[in-house]
């Protein structure tokens, strides 16, 4: 399995009135995509969660760490939180590598990871 370097990874966004996304290409090829879907609480008040699709054959290369990079620099938003099955190694794993923690939601069964990050450090930049 070859591991994919960060030139390698483009994202390309996607129009909706719902949510923040970007198609994933690598080496021109459709390899996915990230969603931010907006969301309101008590706890992180405005903030997105986060939805990333990569196909299976495509696992394990670090072309979801690197797309996610990419769409949160390019991302309107500051808060990101994941929502996972506790057993989901490999997303915690990948979401970890980006920076994400493991915070304790008081309402939810599932792992959940956060991370919240410096509006002033991103370009907005959409497709490198």
């Amino acid at each position: 399995m070859t591991i994919i370097s960060s030139h390698q990874v483009s994202i390309n966004k996607m129009k909706s009135n719902l949510f923040e996304g970007w198609k994933i290409q690598c080496d021109s090829n459709t390899a996915g995509y990230v969603k931010f879907n907006p969301k309101v609480d008590g706890i992180f008040k405005s903030h997105v969660t986060v939805d990333i699709k990569i196909p299976k054959q495509l696992r394990g290369r670090n072309i979801g760490r690197i797309a996610l990079r990419k769409a949160m620099k390019a991302s309107s938003y500051s808060t990101f939180v994941a929502h996972l099955r506790k057993s989901n190694t490999p997303s915690k794993r990948m979401l970890a590598a980006v920076g994400f923690q493991v915070f304790n939601h008081p309402k939810s069964s599932q792992l959940c990871m956060v991370i919240i990050v410096d509006p002033s450090t991103r370009s907005r930049g959409v497709g490198g």
